[in-house]
């Protein structure tokens, strides 16, 4: 005989009251959707700091990503939420626009985790994240100076068998790359970049006469415009500056290709005047030596003698006012020279160039650069039998740039600066802009 069905039925005589008492006393959960706010407070050194975008999801306990989210108010500094009662983890990434101690903007990307746990009652809850991170260190630095042009390929030359003949160079693809060396996002508007007036090569002349532990002479500079958030440049990213943006290569094979430049120095106008091709995309920098009241500046050419110093700074005036109250003028064999005097605290980076044969003095204060890098290392000189049939190396198609440091541990690349170019920088290299020059340096 088959017992099973009977004990099915003594177990359910015995186990039903019990199910009867447990089922009377369950209570309906209560999955009404509760008001949670988020208040997202800067704090230490971003209580000042305006808040831009803010990004949230929100994780279950079962691990499924949701939008919960009902509003987000920047100006109230709070998210609202709709939960039902459960535990979860609300992910945010907030941007943050702040001044950093040199008064010139800066951005951030902050990610926050807050855990949640809701409970049900219909009350509002309340939940805080602080906002806190300290500034990087870092700045904008030049990190690269190719100011000479390219040499012209070689051609036969009928005189000179087996030889090659080097024409004079191109000189129309200089340019220079400012990189944001910090972990922040930098905005280049009114960056201003300079060379020096006086030069590596020479003792420091009596005039004109002021004080270089103060300020820096300098014979041209050109400001970045902008409002002051226009021109934004991420952590490791860089900004260059172009004597003419376009694609170089189109008139010399070995050019550098410049079309994808952010600044020109070359104008508008000094285009037109001259018929050179035009990038629409690249935009002008501000020529400071054009508001000193000149009667014509034309198209700026960087020194040749690879002796100068050449910096970037940053005031918070305004480039057009700071060129009329900081143009200085001094007489030189009778005549009125222009320059402009920096102060040395807007100055956020300095590079000296020199060569070893010819080096005399700093041209800006040791506190700026101490130290100097040569652009190119000249050749040794031919045996006399063969002074008809070398051709000696010379500077163009070279450039300076600035060394990268290893394993930081940082995602971007880091430049090495020591305020000491013969430490921090490479000369003799080939400008990384010509796919031509550097393929020949491999």
């Amino acid at each position: 005989m088959n017992k099973l069905p009977a004990l099915l039925i003594l177990f359910s005589l015995v186990t039903l009251p019990g199910c009867k008492q447990s089922v009377e006393e369950l209570k309906p959960i209560d999955l009404t959707p509760q008001d949670i706010r988020i208040v997202l407070n800067p704090t230490g050194h971003m209580k000042d700091a305006e808040l831009r975008n803010v990004e949230g999801k929100v994780i279950t306990s079962s691990r499924t990503t949701e939008t919960f989210i009902r509003k987000v108010s920047v100006e109230d500094k709070t998210i609202y939420l709709d939960l039902t009662p459960g535990t979860y983890k609300v992910e945010l990434k907030v941007d943050l626009f702040f001044k950093r101690p040199s008064g010139r903007y800066a951005s951030t990307t902050l990610l926050k985790e807050l855990p949640l746990k809701v409970e049900s009652g219909g009350q509002v809850t309340t939940a805080e994240i602080s906002l806190d991170y300290t500034p990087s260190a870092g700045d904008f630095l030049i990190e690269e100076l190719y100011l000479n042009g390219t040499r012209h390929a070689p051609s036969p030359d009928p005189d000179w068998p087996g030889n090659l003949l080097i024409h004079d160079p191109y000189k129309r693809d200089k340019y220079v790359i400012i990189t944001n060396n910090s972990d922040e996002t930098l905005y280049a508007d009114g960056l201003i970049f300079f060379e020096s007036l006086f030069s590596s090569l020479t003792t420091i002349p009596k005039v004109p006469k002021y004080d270089r532990t103060k300020s820096t002479a300098v014979k041209a500079a050109f400001a970045i415009p902008g409002s002051g958030t226009d021109h934004p440049v991420g952590p490791g990213k860089s900004v260059i500056l172009a004597a003419d943006g376009i694609d170089h290569r189109e008139y010399e094979p070995e050019a550098a290709n410049l079309s994808d430049a952010d600044f020109e120095w070359i104008s508008e106008g000094l285009r037109q005047k001259d018929s050179l091709p035009w990038n629409r995309r690249v935009d002008d920098l501000m020529d400071l030596r054009r508001l000193l009241a000149l009667k014509s500046t034309g198209i700026w050419e960087p020194d040749n003698t690879d002796s100068h110093s050449y910096g970037i700074a940053y005031s918070e005036m305004d480039p057009a006012k700071f060129g009329v109250k900081y143009g200085k003028t001094y007489k030189e064999d009778g005549q009125d020279r222009v320059y402009i005097l920096i102060p040395n605290e807007w100055i956020l980076d300095c590079v000296n160039l020199s060569t070893k044969k010819g080096f005399k003095t700093l041209p800006v204060d040791g506190k700026l650069d101490a130290g100097w890098v040569e652009v190119f290392e000249p050749t040794p000189e031919p045996k006399p039998e063969d002074k008809d049939k070398v051709i000696p190396a010379d500077h163009f198609t070279h450039c300076v740039r600035r060394k990268v440091s290893a394993d930081t541990g940082k995602s971007r690349k880091v430049l090495v600066d020591s305020n000491d170019s013969s430490r921090d920088m490479l000369g003799n290299q080939p400008p990384s802009l010509s796919i031509k020059a550097v393929a020949d340096y491999k």
